[in-house]
């Protein structure tokens, strides 16, 4: 099972960030999540929210900002005085920081508009992106297929919240339309994902990834269910778990 940094090791460390994803990868972690918008200069920024207000108190778009505006700002400090000074990242530098083989889980903030900055990015051989484990993930389905089609080389995978409709366990609809899409998997809420679903997943040859898990009691119940990977906030806290029971080395 594959233990992904969710936002980096962002229980740690300010989510988004160099920090957080510099000690996603000294904790071992397989991978890290990521998200990523496009500012006013065409430059592919990596953060969640559509503005900057919830981390440092400044409320700019990122749409409607350019680069250089949005690394003025302080994206460290709210987490703690030790992380004073951390910028938002461009995903140039993170994706050259990240090391060979790591998995990289770039989701898909905003509409299609981005995938030609993408796209450029990813084929930067200065990013070394080729030497990574990218995939893209996204909640909109066009924005999704519009990444299919202009990269196909890039595994996609269709992002799912649970509600009160999955109480069962989610449609596999989804998984009819993942396949008609050409998508590499799915990438589920833990909260909705039951055994009979994970195997339909399985036995469609498709991934099963799931989001975002923080306690390490539903390791047993995401085992079983036979999850790829899944992404976490607390990525040492699942390692260990995970190297008790003898599933990672």
């Amino acid at each position: 099972m594959l233990i992904i940094a969710h936002r980096g090791a962002s229980g740690e460390a300010p989510e988004n960030t160099l920090a957080a994803f510099d000690l996603a990868w000294r904790q071992q972690a397989d991978g890290i999540e990521l998200d990523v918008r496009l500012s006013r200069d065409g430059r592919v920024m990596v953060h969640h929210d559509p503005t900057t207000k919830r981390l440092t108190g400044t409320d700019l778009s990122i749409a409607d900002s350019t680069s250089d505006a949005l690394r003025q700002l302080d994206f460290g400090i709210w987490k703690g005085p030790e992380f004073a000074g951390q910028r938002m990242p461009v995903l140039d530098e993170v994706l050259a920081a990240a090391p060979p083989g790591k998995q990289v889980v770039i989701e898909i903030k905003c509409g299609p508009e981005i995938i030609p900055a993408l796209s450029q990015v990813l084929n930067n051989p200065a990013n070394h992106a080729a030497q990574l484990a990218v995939s893209l993930i996204s909640f909109n389905l066009d924005t999704l297929i519009a990444c299919q089609q202009s990269l196909p080389e890039i595994p996609c995978l269709f992002l799912q919240e649970a509600d009160a409709s999955t109480t069962n366990g989610f449609s596999t609809d989804l998984i009819t339309l993942a396949l008609e899409q050409g998508f590499a998997g799915l990438d589920v809420d833990y909260k909705g994902l039951t055994e009979a679903f994970a195997a339909q997943v399985r036995q469609a040859g498709l991934h099963l990834l799931t989001w975002t898990v923080n306690e390490p009691s539903q390791l047993a119940h995401l085992r079983a269910c036979g999850v790829e990977g899944i992404t976490t906030d607390w990525p040492l806290q699942f390692l260990n778990s995970l190297q008790q029971v003898g599933e990672h080395s």
